[in-house]
């Protein structure tokens, strides 16, 4: 009998896994899913297959164990992406030698910049790069790692914040970095208005509050933050 999958969830935990064998389609499954992620070239990661179908690495690499399945719908979309049958990924048939060819991943990145070369805006020297969700022209878009809790709600520590160039005019409520005089690192603050003043406010109040006059200069507004690792 064929598995009904409902979902991406675990819909047999690990813990019962553990326990009872794997039936032949669910380790047919585990086991083409990753021969097949591997025979891709050029090369496909875990990660990758994770962004086609709106999932975490973690969900594929379950699925790649055989602890987990996919849903009817990523079966589909894994089909289509490796050039098999659904059939073919559960082991009711041969997985044909010369799969169909189809599209490779696409996948978006920007340069992740040293906090003096955002300032600067030096991007043509980083050797590191991170995955976006879309795509940017090439020169406009850079990422910074967030070292600093002053916009914690918008840039959490740790992650990395998307900052599109733009040294024009900006807008309420727009999370930014900017350059101060006097100071080597880029600040990350939100636009608000005080009066007839423009304010970039920190989350919390232990963190300066700047205003926008000739001492400031916005490098760019943040348009993602992306909890990634870097590549």
């Amino acid at each position: 009998m064929i598995p009904i999958f409902t979902h991406d969830m675990t819909i047999t935990t690990k813990e019962k896994r553990a326990k009872e064998p794997l039936s032949p389609v669910q380790a047919a499954l585990a086991q083409r899913l990753r021969v097949l992620r591997e025979a891709r070239f050029p090369a496909v990661t875990q990660g990758d297959i994770a962004k086609l179908v709106g999932r975490t690495r973690s969900a594929v690499c379950l699925w790649e164990s055989g602890e987990t399945e996919p849903s009817c719908a990523n079966l589909v979309k894994l089909s289509e992406f490796y050039g098999v049958s659904v059939n073919s990924l559960l082991g009711l048939e041969d997985v044909p030698s010369k799969p169909r060819p189809q599209t490779a991943v696409e996948i978006h990145t920007v340069p992740v910049l040293s906090e003096a070369d955002m300032i600067t805006w030096t991007v043509g020297r980083s050797d590191q790069v991170l995955m976006t969700r879309r795509p940017y022209e090439k020169g406009t878009a850079a990422a910074i790692r967030v070292e600093s809790a002053a916009l914690a709600s918008a840039c959490p520590i740790g992650s990395y914040a998307v900052v599109v160039a733009q040294r024009s005019q900006v807008n309420m409520g727009e999370v930014v970095v900017v350059a101060v005089d006097g100071q080597q690192a880029p600040l990350l603050r939100k636009v608000v208005r005080d009066g007839s003043n423009m304010m970039l406010i920190a989350d919390d109040a232990r963190y300066a509050t700047v205003q926008l006059n000739d001492r400031t200069r916005i490098i760019g507004r943040v348009v993602e933050t992306v909890e990634f690792r870097a590549i």
